[in-house]
């Protein structure tokens, strides 16, 4: 049993609202990988959902330009990076990247300042556990690359707020909807000055040296969610936020700010929810595909003895690994002191049961 939990749920992490004194009340969910497809878990009630981003390219017909611009990519990463494993190990170290952004963030918020030295150590120490996550030997000179690029983007965040941002309600805030069966972080809810005012927007934080039509297909969403998540809370405008590769000389770091128009919201609203409700109600197709029972060994079976096959469910999975974990959390602490009990191999063997 302690096996079955390590290689069937993997990756999982708990995902709620860094900024921990936002008024918002904000709902947490735990993202895992189940036998390789990530999703989206809200523990109680116990619910599944998608995650957006998988359920766009699900919902991107072979017919779209958006489709065929993902298989080119797709492509020249194996050709560069040597195979699919690399490509995904390589999408990992992407993902820890804007993970480390919203870090960086926070501090920003809660301090008003970056200190370089910390960023520095914090960025080195962040990479080197992403490339061991992602089955990666850590490289120092890619390391220092990755700290580099990171403080440019913070040093980038940093100039945004300064010259935009009243306040901040939430960074990497869960959103969900039933009826689509659609989970996904929020990087960052703010109130900013435009324009036209001091409305309360969502942004995501891209890594990418330009914006594109599915970037702005996944903020059009990604409000739709909030909004559907927290009515109480609304986003008035979404968009895109990216820093750009900004002159070291002059030394003023530089950004790039997208807000979509209502025109280009409502559009890219309405047309991508119809084709994720066309997707979610075609089973070949559903980005909600996933199998629903798992044949498992168990047991032990002597000479002589058919195997005993058992079928178990993801919820009862994921609550076995929950119950593992919270017994692991006892094991490795006394009565309410602090002090970690058991030995050394005993608390190795406890890492292991609960890695997934």
């Amino acid at each position: 049993m302690e096996t079955e939990l390590n290689f069937l749920i993997s990756e999982q992490e708990t995902v709620s609202n860094l900024l921990k004194n936002s008024p918002i009340r904000t709902i947490t969910m735990e993202r895992l990988k189940f036998i390789e497809k990530r999703l989206y878990v809200l523990p109680d009630p116990f619910k599944v959902y998608a995650g957006l981003t998988g359920s766009l390219e699900a919902a991107t017909f072979k017919g779209d330009r958006g489709s065929k611009r993902l298989s080119k990519w797709r492509d020249k990463m194996r050709e560069e990076l040597g195979g699919q494993k690399q490509q995904e190990a390589y999408l990992g170290t992407m993902a820890d990247f804007g993970s480390a952004l919203h870090t960086s963030l926070v501090r920003i918020k809660n301090d008003g300042k970056l200190n370089w030295k910390a960023e520095q150590e914090a960025g080195f120490a962040f990479f080197e556990q992403s490339a061991k996550k992602n089955g990666i030997v850590p490289n120092l000179g890619v390391m220092r690359a990755q700290v580099f690029e990171l403080c440019k983007a913070a040093a980038s965040l940093l100039q945004f707020c300064y010259d935009n941002v009243i306040e901040m309600y939430a960074i990497e805030a869960m959103t969900f909807c039933d009826d689509l069966e659609i989970a996904t972080p929020c990087d960052l809810i703010c109130k900013i000055k435009t324009k036209t005012g001091e409305p309360i927007v969502n942004l995501n934080l891209k890594t990418s040296e330009q914006f594109s039509d599915s970037h702005r297909k996944q903020v059009a969403i990604e409000k739709y969610l909030w909004n559907q998540t927290y009515p109480d809370f609304p986003v008035e405008q979404t968009g895109l936020l990216r820093g750009k590769d900004w002159n070291q000389k002059k030394g003023i770091p530089t950004y790039e700010l997208e807000l979509l128009d209502k025109e280009t919201d409502t559009q890219m609203t309405e047309s991508t929810l119809a084709k994720l409700k066309l997707c979610k109600a075609d089973p070949e197709s559903s980005y909600l595909n996933y199998q629903k029972e798992i044949p498992i060994f168990t047991g032990i079976s002597k000479l002589g003895e058919a195997p005993i096959i058992i079928t178990k469910t993801l919820e009862e999975m994921f609550k076995e690994t929950q119950s593992a974990k919270l017994d692991f959390a006892s094991q490795t602490s006394n009565n309410g002191n602090g002090t970690a009990t058991g030995t050394r191999e005993e608390k190795e063997k406890g890492k292991e049961v609960v890695a997934g």
